[in-house]
């Protein structure tokens, strides 16, 4: 891979599993334990140029999340908001492609 574009994305992979059917005690921590090595934070550092995108109105994904994303990936990266829940908008689609077309044209060359 040469370039990197996530849109929404969660730290880890069991805040969707834990949607439903809902659990509770030792079963929701045994989803949260066997997931864990496969949680896209421990993983994203080697995603780079990275572009995160998240709606400031996602439900799914708050800002925390969004953040300790941003925080566990490496340089070069780059954080952008929308005006949108977790679907996020057509300016995110515009951003993503004009993202991709820069950083394509620029790593690979490399």
């Amino acid at each position: 891979m040469k370039a990197w574009a996530l849109q929404a994305a969660t730290a880890s992979f069991s805040d969707w599993f834990l949607y439903f059917p809902p659990k509770t005690g030792e079963q929701r921590q045994t989803v949260i334990e066997r997931l864990a090595p496969l949680d896209p934070v421990k993983h994203i550092a080697h995603a780079s140029p990275l572009l995160l995108q998240f709606g400031k109105q996602d439900r799914h994904v708050p800002e925390p999340r969004a953040k300790q994303m941003f925080d566990s990936a490496k340089e070069p990266k780059q954080l952008l908001w929308y005006e949108s829940g977790h679907g996020l908008n057509p300016e995110a689609v515009r951003d993503r492609l004009a993202w991709m077309r820069e950083n394509l044209r620029t790593h690979v060359r490399q």
